[in-house]
């Protein structure tokens, strides 16, 4: 099914209610309204229109000084004994398509009051075609606005992901270039024997692990950062590696964290735990 706002076949519909449309036009249209129910209901809905304009125009009779002027001009003599009578006649509303136009007729009962009928259906047709157009127009702009905010909502999400790498990108490089930076290298263990890790450590800072080729992980479990200290192994945060087994992550570390020894990556249960229980993927020794 077409609908009015994209199909410009309706345009013509207004032309064909009047009769006025072009011969050459009328068999595609008529053969268009034939298989299409929602554009021969338009068209019905139009001459609708057509027949209760004329109806409701009041009926006015013409001054008798018109009929003689009318009559001085075509060279008719004067018969003031006859007055012919006005008829009111209305656009046929049954009729699905309008007879083949063949120029104008002008019938001697025609009366001012069907000239004005007429004269307002044709304002109303013109009305209704340019009413279609408005809502063509309107579509058109409703499916640019839609695409806009698509596109808009496309550039919000790439600038999210923008600023998330900017700002992980300035935290790194703030790690890396800190005076107080420390360096530790992990080496992979049993169960990641070839994973590999770096981490640099500024207590200004923060932290910041590189790693490559670790395992991929099950549902429900999660790798864990410790830095070792003297004491009890503390939680720097908890990771999961790309597609790759890579990753690049940066933790916030209080100011107050001893000075590590050393680190150490376990594989523990999603989201973490307060000591490590897993097994030791990556450990090193601090520089």
């Amino acid at each position: 099914m077409t609908s009015s706002g994209t199909d410009p076949r309706y345009d013509a519909l207004a032309e064909l209610a009047l009769g006025t449309l072009p011969e050459s036009e009328r068999p595609a249209i008529e053969a268009w309204l034939a298989g299409d129910p929602d554009a021969l209901a338009e068209f019905r809905a139009l001459r609708e229109s057509l027949g209760l304009l004329a109806l409701a125009a009041p009926v006015v009779e013409p001054p008798a000084s018109l009929r003689d002027r009318v009559l001085a001009v075509t060279g008719h003599a004067v018969d003031r004994g006859h007055t012919p009578a006005t008829t009111r006649t209305a656009v046929p509303i049954g009729v699905d398509f309008p007879p083949k136009s063949s120029g104008p007729v002008v019938g001697s009962g025609l009366s001012v009051g069907w000239l004005a009928a007429a004269a307002a259906a044709i304002l109303a047709l013109g009305l209704g075609v340019y009413a279609l157009q408005l809502r063509s127009q309107v579509e058109r702009l409703q499916a640019d606005l839609d695409a806009t905010a698509a596109r808009l909502a496309t550039t919000e999400a790439e600038a999210r992901v923008n600023r998330t790498r900017l700002a992980r990108a300035q935290a790194e490089t703030s790690i890396l270039t800190a005076a107080d930076l420390r360096r530790v290298d992990l080496a992979g263990q049993k169960g990641a024997p070839r994973a590999a890790a770096r981490a640099f450590w500024s207590r200004a800072q923060g932290l910041v692990l590189t790693a490559t080729r670790l395992p991929d992980l099950p549902e429900g479990r999660t790798y864990q950062l410790w830095v070792l200290t003297s004491g009890a192994p503390i939680s720097a945060g908890i990771f999961r590696p790309d597609a790759s087994g890579g990753t690049s992550i940066v933790f916030d570390t209080p100011v107050s964290l001893p000075p590590p020894a050393g680190m150490a990556v376990s594989v523990e249960p999603a989201g973490g735990v307060p000591a490590p229980t897993g097994e030791i993927v990556l450990i090193g020794k601090a520089d």
